[in-house]
């Protein structure tokens, strides 16, 4: 049984130093500071998108709003509370 736990731990013992190793080559290669800029312009540039194609697009008239469709739902259950509890 201890021969079992040995190897268990050296395994992971093992494990632990090839990880250690790959974090270490992963920081030394990796520039931390473009990759963020990079999610930052990306991200920057789908909320242009967005706003642009809110502008082109817009909401069609022939198709309810989900918001007003909802505070109907609300008004019209509302009234009927209130008519069954008075």
């Amino acid at each position: 049984m201890k021969k079992r736990c040995n190897k268990e731990e050296q395994s992971h013992e093992e494990m632990e130093r090839e990880l250690d190793k790959l974090a270490k080559v992963l920081r030394e290669n990796m520039d931390i500071d473009y990759i963020y800029e990079i999610i930052g312009i990306k991200k920057m540039m789908n909320i242009i998108l967005a706003v642009i194609l809110d502008f082109i697009l817009g909401d069609p008239y022939s198709f309810p709003h989900p918001v007003k469709l909802m505070g109907n739902i609300i008004s019209r259950e509302e009234k009927n509370c209130k008519g069954n509890y008075k």
